[in-house]
């Protein structure tokens, strides 16, 4: 068997192929890792190279050890002397935690930790972003509005005019005719201030109501003598709800004179019986201070309207100069009566007789 066993080795020594021993093989077997190799000569003979081929063949089966073969065939081994034994089953090497181990012992198996299941994390998705906001475009001018015209008020009349003068009988008021429409009346106002209204104020004092559009003329004989005095005349328009002004003059200032009542002018009267009463007729009074006709009558001989007259009648009152007749139908048979025509007007504010007729007797059958 030695003889074989160099002859093999020389063999090795000098073949052209190489085995690889098995790792884990005892004794005689070879160790891991190592390998053996056979280099046959090209040179020898075809028979001497089969002879050799066998024996390296037995040989590396003898060193290396069992070759399993396909198929289910259980290894096996030879110790030193070539006897066939069951190859030996290496004996597991328990482990200690710090990686050695004693032969024989049993094997600690280290747990493997179950790894923590790994969860997914359900990450929320991230908000979504807002986009930004997009620039508001620039709002484009709207055109400008076309503007109503302005509406065109009716032009105002031109203020009235107004001028004042002393006469005789007062102060003569003048003003121009009032062209607005609607025309109702003149409202003439006189005022001790400046400030002149109507409706009237305090110290306003409504002088005259003329209703005829085309008088634009009058005496106010009732302006108090020796004072400033202011005038203005209102065109107005009369409503459910009151007065309204149309137009109107500025406000004009006069100072009255200090001038002594004059005495009363002569108006002839007849007086005759007619139709059961006594017929009256008389002269007109010129007086621009004219008010009114007091027609009077008195059992005495001196009737007049005078209050300081005692026993006179007043039987008629006319405020329109152009009247000049009244027939007096009270009486009765048997009675005698004196009867008299008086002008009473206004002296710069004062009550005075302006025209008066001398007394007339009748008597009634």
């Amino acid at each position: 068997m030695d003889r074989d066993r160099s002859q093999h080795t020389e063999l090795a020594n000098t073949g052209a192929g190489e085995i690889e021993e098995p790792s884990g093989a005892k004794g005689g077997r070879a160790r891991p890792g190592r390998r053996f190799g056979l280099r046959l000569p090209t040179a020898l003979p075809g028979a001497l190279g089969a002879v050799l081929l066998v024996g390296a063949i037995a040989f590396g089966a003898t060193t290396i050890g069992p070759i399993r073969l396909t198929g289910d065939v259980a290894p096996t081994c030879q110790d030193e002397q070539g006897n066939v034994i069951p190859c030996e089953t290496p004996t597991p090497t328990a482990t200690d935690s710090n990686g050695g181990g004693e032969p024989g012992a049993t094997p600690t198996t280290t747990p493997t930790e179950k790894p923590e299941p790994t969860v997914a994390p359900t990450d929320k998705p991230e908000p979504t972003a807002k986009p930004e906001p997009t620039d508001k475009p620039e709002p484009t001018d709207k055109p400008e509005p076309t503007k109503k015209p302005e509406p065109t008020s009716t032009p105002k009349p031109e203020t009235m005019g107004l001028s004042l003068s002393n006469v005789d009988a007062g102060v003569k008021v003048d003003w121009t005719v009032c062209e607005a429409d609607g025309f109702d009346a003149y409202k003439i106002v006189r005022s001790t201030d400046s400030t002149v209204h109507w409706p009237l104020g305090e110290n306003d004092v409504l002088v005259a109501y003329v209703t005829d559009r085309g008088t634009t003329v009058l005496v106010d004989s009732h302006a108090p003598e020796g004072v400033k005095v202011w005038y203005r005349v209102f065109c107005v328009h009369h409503t459910g709800d009151g007065y309204v002004v149309l137009n109107s003059s500025p406000a004009r200032s006069i100072e009255t004179p200090s001038v002594p009542a004059p005495s009363p002018s002569a108006i002839g009267l007849d007086a005759s019986l007619a139709d059961g009463g006594v017929s009256l007729h008389w002269d007109a009074c010129a007086s621009d201070a004219f008010h009114w006709y007091k027609v009077v009558r008195s059992q005495g001989e001196n009737p007049s309207y005078l209050p300081s007259t005692e026993g006179s009648q007043l039987i008629a009152v006319f405020e329109d100069a152009s009247i000049t007749g009244y027939t007096d139908t009270a009486v009765e048979s048997g009675q005698t009566w004196h009867y008299r025509v008086q002008a009473i007007g206004y002296w710069h504010g004062k009550k005075v007789v302006l025209c008066q007729s001398a007394a007339v007797e009748v008597t009634i059958p």
